[in-house]
């Protein structure tokens, strides 16, 4: 089960809560009309969440996740994450909490990468998505830090637009992903986003927030 796969990865990553859901909270206000547009949005590629600090990215994630009937997988970014074989190999097993087999052929290969070429290794990650992924997966990429990382840009929007179609993306980001992907992707009408704008609270929200909080 999900408690075994987690004591399995922990063995091999130092940092696991980066590939865990966070904790839902009992927030006051749920974000409805937000997770009607991400639920419309579900059979595009791409979904961004674009908006500064403190507009509840990820507290909206969170609650998506919970409300799906499907799969989702979860990575948090960090700023000092720079290597696109780390970030592989976190990946793969995110992915392995919900699908326990997933990747074993390529699982030994991430392990002994040191020096690989990361376009080799993102070729075989995006072949166990084709071969061991048959229905829908949501894949959440949480709190993005990666401007001005070239390799890591350029692997994320590799494994991006090379993943099969019942793979979709969630990126949540301070500013908008520099991924040389999402100008195709939005030209093909396959990206959705949200931004500030649509994050910051409508004049329905501002009252049911202020009638609770009174209650």
């Amino acid at each position: 089960g999900l408690r075994l796969a987690v004591t399995l990865l922990t063995k091999e990553l130092p940092f696991i809560t980066k590939v865990l859901i966070p904790r839902r909270r009992d927030y006051i206000l749920h974000r409805v009309r937000l997770l009607k547009s991400m639920k419309a949005g579900l059979h595009k590629k791409v979904q961004v969440i674009c908006a500064p600090a403190g507009y509840g990215k990820t507290a909206l994630l969170v609650e998506f996740a919970s409300e799906l009937d499907l799969p989702v997988c979860w990575y948090s970014f960090a700023p000092e994450d720079h290597d696109p074989i780390t970030l592989l190999r976190y990946c793969l097993h995110s992915i392995r909490t919900r699908f326990v087999d997933f990747g074993n052929d390529y699982r030994s290969l991430l392990r002994d990468s040191i020096g690989a070429d990361w376009h080799t290794q993102v070729g075989f990650f995006i072949s166990a998505l084709h071969s061991d992924i048959t229905g829908q997966l949501v894949l959440v990429f949480d709190d993005l830090w990666i401007h001005g990382k070239k390799e890591l840009e350029e692997a994320l929007s590799l494994l991006i637009h090379r993943a099969p179609e019942n793979i979709h993306f969630i990126l949540s980001s301070r500013g908008w992903p520099s991924l040389p992907c999402l100008p195709k992707l939005n030209t093909e009408n396959e990206l959705n986003s949200l931004h500030a704008r649509d994050l910051s609270f409508s004049t329905e929200e501002t009252v049911q927030l202020l009638t609770r909080l009174w209650e």
